[in-house]
């Protein structure tokens, strides 16, 4: 593989950036009900602010200060949410305007239409350029289902971006 370009793998509640590995029990032991937002700096591919949030209106403040920036990349996973724990106010916006699209609208509408019914719950995945609207890489389920997004990320210009969005 080539330096410009760098295996990039989301997992419901693990990311593999090359061959560093980070995983949701690093940050919160024991997660359940709760949206994993990770920014990772687009030059270098550090990750720069890694937080869980389980409170589906609130964007950590770590998260936060990264708000619209494109030189990161943002990552959203949630595991075995229940349908009635939809994003809503900051973090429902937060979430739209750095990437959020069709797959993250259709599960709104799924979550909004069904509600819980047999404790139905859900899963979603995003990787984005902070601040490009309806520009992820999405992917969602209902049901206790693990996701993933197997890509890669290719250097341009000194700046590395989901290969699907070059």
């Amino acid at each position: 593989m080539s330096d410009n370009m760098v295996p990039f793998t989301v997992v419901s509640n693990t990311i593999g950036i090359g061959t560093n590995r980070y995983n949701i029990r690093d940050v919160m032991p024991g997660a359940y009900d709760y949206f994993w937002l990770v920014v990772v700096d687009r030059t270098s591919l550090t990750v720069v602010a890694n937080a869980v949030t389980e409170d589906c209106s609130v964007v950590p403040s770590a998260v936060m200060k990264y708000d619209g920036n494109p030189k990161y990349i943002l990552i959203v996973t949630s595991y075995n949410m229940n349908t009635t724990s939809q994003p809503m106010g900051e973090l429902d916006t937060f979430i739209r305007n750095n990437g959020a699209g069709r797959k993250y609208n259709a599960l709104q509408q799924v979550a909004t239409t069904v509600k819980r019914i047999n404790d139905t719950s859900y899963n979603y995945l995003m990787a984005s350029v902070m601040g490009e609207k309806s520009m992820a890489i999405e992917a969602f389920s209902i049901g206790n289902a693990t996701l993933c997004l197997p890509m890669n990320l290719i250097s341009v210009d000194g700046f590395y971006t989901p290969e699907s969005m070059v």
